[in-house]
């Protein structure tokens, strides 16, 4: 479950604030829910509403984050430090859009501001110890020990504390110290039983299921690269992108997105929506995506869909000319990477812990067999290991297979 950050539960003074706080409040649960659209539209709402107040744009930063639009969320972030300059939560929401955009010094000199404005921030320590930039065991243990397991910031400096011992050394300590961390996110056991349904149905669609052919949109080129967390799909990203000539869309969520809209759309639920749908249909939804990933007309962009795999499907439909890029890693280091990662919301149920991500790994590597052998797609494979050992032949390969 996502906690509220405390920036967005200030009580309301007067009439405009208050529908202000509710209207971030539902958004909040939309948010939650996965439907990060309509959350965004709330928060638009309540900015209009109370134009002078950091709170909405805190929570538009939120929101343009899990869409995965993290030039949007640090220009969000940053219009709060205009303001106030020691908002911690701007500064750990700049530095986590900044992460992702692959500008570590900048990250880090918001980590140290926001440590400055609040000692205790969860998030920034957190942010600091998963980034390898620094970790107190000793002052992280005593700031866990004054808290009640219940308080939502609890996981957080559990998290932070065994990416702490991560760095120390203490890698088999720092996996019990997450694992006890994750207990405390109260993980829904529905959420894990949809992966499996959607597992299931998805090997039996790309299996049984005739494919439609036509539709969609014929220009675009964009290369959807695809891998657990930690596997190394940023670092592909990168490679593909450093010459200017592809875009880097991010971790897109508009297939995401999409796949919330079939049943309306289509008249059937993912994935068996993506087999029946028609060329008009794929035509539209192309565009829909397009709207949502933010890549405007560009030609050429890389897609970085967070699970990316399982809609592998209804991309393809979308873009007959896309490309695919398999980025896998030894599943027992990044199962441990992934462990050791604070996941929002439902993201990545598996990844609580270093088994369940071994089962996923297997399942992954199944379904992109899958993909290849019944849909008109050659899927390119990239190791972890190759592109750290050998970036500039990795790069080469890469820019092949642009």
């Amino acid at each position: 479950m996502l906690p509220i950050p405390k920036s967005l539960t200030n009580a309301a003074d007067g009439r405009a604030n208050q529908l202000a706080l509710d209207l971030i409040q539902t958004g909040w649960k939309r948010l939650e829910a996965g439907d990060i659209p309509a959350a965004m539209s709330r928060f638009q709402r309540a900015a209009k509403v109370t134009p002078g107040s950091v709170a909405p744009q805190i929570a538009l930063a939120h929101g343009a984050l899990r869409f995965g639009l993290l030039e949007s969320a640090l220009a969000f972030a940053q219009g709060v430090l205009e303001r106030d300059e020691c908002h911690s939560d701007a500064h750990t929401l700049s530095a986590r859009a900044l992460f992702g955009l692959g500008r570590e010094a900048a990250a880090t000199e918001h980590l140290n501001s926001a440590l400055e404005a609040s000692p205790g921030d969860g998030q920034a320590l957190y942010l600091m110890a998963h980034h390898g930039i620094r970790g107190d065991v000793d002052f992280l243990s005593r700031l866990i020990a004054d808290r009640s397991p219940d308080e939502p910031e609890a996981r957080m400096l559990g998290m932070a504390l065994a990416n702490a011992q991560a760095l120390a050394g203490s890698m088999g300590l720092a996996l019990e110290t997450a694992a006890i961390a994750h207990r405390s996110d109260h993980l829904e056991v529905s959420t894990i039983a949809d992966e499996l349904r959607m597992q299931s149905e998805l090997l039996r669609v790309l299996t049984s299921l005739p494919w439609g052919q036509g539709g969609g949109c014929r220009i675009g080129q964009p290369i959807f690269v695809v891998g657990l967390p930690h596997s190394g799909a940023m670092l592909a990203e990168r490679a593909l992108t450093g010459g200017g000539n592809i875009v880097p869309a991010g971790p897109v969520r508009a297939l995401i997105h999409l796949v919330s809209k079939l049943p309306r759309c289509v008249g059937a639920p993912y994935p068996r929506a993506a087999a029946v749908l028609d060329p008009h249909t794929a035509t539209v939804l192309a565009n829909r995506y397009r709207e949502h990933a933010g890549v405007g007309s560009a030609v050429r962009w890389v897609d970085r869909c967070p699970d990316g795999a399982r809609y592998l499907p209804l991309a393809l439909r979308l873009f007959p000319m896309a490309k695919v890029l398999h980025v896998t890693r030894d599943a027992q280091s990044a199962g441990q990477a992934a462990a050791l990662s604070l996941f929002d919301g439902d993201d990545a149920p598996y990844a609580r812990d270093p088994d369940s991500f071994t089962v996923q790994h297997a399942f992954e590597k199944r379904l992109v067999d899958l993909v290849e052998a019944s849909l008109p797609v050659e899927v390119h494979r990239m190791r972890y290991e190759d592109l750290v050992q050998d970036p500039g032949g990795a790069i080469a390969e890469f820019r092949d297979v642009g």
